[in-house]
């Protein structure tokens, strides 16, 4: 199956398949490239603790300036290892 959607989207894989081509995923926390062997990466995290959908109280969302200090930090890794 990667060498299926390798071929036309080699951006696509994800390091959850282990092999040479995937991009990192970490998951609740931002990484550089560095960190993730040189790869490229996506910071994967929630904005209410939870993967999926829920009714959570206003005090569980993370704050704007929580999500916009996480966006400032994603733009500073990624210009570090560009």
């Amino acid at each position: 199956m990667n060498a299926m959607v390798g071929a036309s989207s080699p951006d696509l894989i994800n390091d959850r398949s282990q092999v040479a081509e995937d991009f990192s995923t970490p998951e609740e926390h931002i990484t550089s490239s560095s960190d993730a062997g040189g790869r490229g990466w996506e910071a994967c995290m929630t904005f209410n603790e939870s993967w999926g959908w829920q009714d959570a109280p206003p005090e569980d969302w993370h704050s704007t300036r929580k999500i916009l200090d996480m966006l400032r930090t994603c733009a500073r890794a990624a210009a570090i290892c560009s």
